[in-house]
């Protein structure tokens, strides 16, 4: 009888294991949906920037809902943090490029997560039937 109980817990225990797992995996998910999200941002204000004629005012973000009006001299070139806050020249084609790089990373990674927690709920189910019949037996 004890060693059924302790077979029990520990099979709870994997339940409760697999539930948090899927749990993180959601968050991610979120996450990366909110970064999906600020990519496209990134990718329509640029577009709207490159329309632009040099010396013409515009409002650049600053922080997010904060602006400053600009006069934007040189558009045909961007200037982007590539880490360890190093600062590198890039073409409108090279940061579109960059953010589609980007846009499918994220994407293959929540394809992942996805797939994961499609076995972790399979594993899941197998414990919660095997939980099921022991404590019926």
């Amino acid at each position: 009888m004890e060693s059924k109980n302790i077979d029990l817990k520990h099979k709870y225990m994997q339940l409760e294991e697999i539930e948090n797992q899927i749990k993180s995996f959601n968050e991610k998910i979120n996450s990366i949906q909110d970064d999906l999200l600020r990519l496209n941002d990134v990718k329509e204000n640029l577009i709207s920037l490159k329309e632009q004629k040099n010396d013409q005012n515009s409002l650049i973000s600053v922080l997010e809902g904060i602006y400053i009006k600009a006069n934007i001299i040189d558009f045909s070139n961007l200037y982007i943090n590539i880490g360890s806050d190093i600062i590198a020249k890039k073409s409108y084609t090279e940061v579109f490029e960059l953010i589609e790089l980007q846009r499918k990373t994220l994407n293959q990674t929540t394809e992942s997560l996805k797939n994961s927690i499609l076995e972790l709920d399979s594993q899941a189910l197998k414990l919660e039937k095997e939980l099921e019949s022991e404590v019926k037996e």
